[in-house]
This record gives structure tokens, C-alpha cells and sequence, in this order.
């Protein structure tokens, strides 16, 4: 894995925190929704898929990993759009103890967001 991935998964995840900090989720999801430009399929969608998450696995050591799944994924999403691969971003909860949870998966790989952690909740919205 290149130094560049990890540099641009921090910045990707810094951009996105501060965007919720400034905006309500509503905002940035219709936005997303929203977003209707054509992502270019790439030969290679696997590869790119494989360097992000791998760049946010590093960058998960970073910080704390509680109360972040939201930031990563809205980053994550917005990473794989701009290097040509369309994912989803999903959107979960629990009832038995309430929880919510944000992941991005392209097609049966869990991107950003632990696969074993998806699995315990249930998707109420899926963005892609």
C-alpha cells in the first residue's frame, strides 16, 4: 500500500467529518442521492477497491474507532466515486440494544465498515 492512499483516506475522512460538524446528514444525503453523474467502470475497480480499503484500515488507527463509522463511510464512498467505482453506502440499525451503523460495500465486499459488524444490523437506506 502507497503512503498516497493513506494521505488521501485521512484527508478524505478530515473532509468529511467537518461536513457533518457544518451540515445536517439530511443535507448530505440528498446530496449524494443527488449525484447522478456517471462513474466511469474501470477494468481495475477491484484493485482500487482493494487500495481503499486498505488505506482506511490504516487510518483507522488513527483514531478512535468508536462513533466513526459515518465520517469513514461518507469518505469512503466519496473516494471510490472519484477513482471511477460506484459503491453503496448503507445505511443500518439494531432494536436489541438500539444501534445504528454506516458501511460501504460494493457489490458483496464490505469496503469500509466491518464486515462482521454489518451483519448485525439491519439496512434501512442503501445510497449508491
Amino acid at each position: 500500500m502507497r503512503s498516497f492512499d493513506i494521505g488521501r483516506a485521512f484527508l478524505a475522512w478530515r473532509r468529511s467529518s467537518a461536513s457533518l460538524r457544518r451540515r445536517h446528514l439530511a443535507d448530505i444525503v440528498r446530496e449524494m442521492e443527488a449525484d447522478t453523474g456517471t462513474v466511469p467502470g474501470t477494468v481495475d475497480a477491484e484493485a482500487r477497491i482493494t487500495r481503499i480499503a486498505a488505506a482506511f484500515a490504516s487510518t483507522a488507527l488513527s483514531f478512535r474507532k468508536a462513533d466513526q463509522c459515518l465520517p469513514r463511510a461518507l469518505a469512503a464512498w466519496a473516494l471510490c466515486r472519484r477513482v471511477g467505482v460506484s459503491p453503496a453506502i448503507v445505511f443500518g440499525v439494531r432494536l436489541e440494544p438500539f444501534a445504528a451503523h454506516c458501511w460501504v460495500q460494493w457489490n458483496d465486499a464490505v469496503v469500509v465498515g466491518g464486515l462482521e459488524e454489518a451483519r448485525m444490523f439491519t439496512p434501512i437506506r442503501v445510497i449508491s
